[in-house]
């Protein structure tokens, strides 16, 4: 059985490197996402991390947005 999470090494894991992509980002929104994304050095793997507000609903439809994103990003 093949695993097809996306792994800890695509994510952004430290508060750093959100706060970075969040300051000197392009921000892309419509009325129901906003997209962030910096630019990585030449030759460097893309990663992400995914926010979600409690706009969007409780805890439960919160994760579930957030693990469609990560599944949309690793394919």
């Amino acid at each position: 059985m093949t695993d097809y999470r996306a792994g800890k090494k695509l994510r952004l894991k430290h508060r750093t490197d959100i706060t970075r992509a969040f300051d000197h980002g392009v921000k892309r929104s419509d009325g129901f996402m906003t997209l962030i994304a910096v630019a990585t050095p030449a030759g460097g793997r893309g990663r992400f991390a995914v926010l979600v507000s409690r706009r969007h609903g409780g805890a439960v439809q919160r994760n579930r947005i957030k693990r469609l994103c990560r599944e949309g990003f690793r394919l």
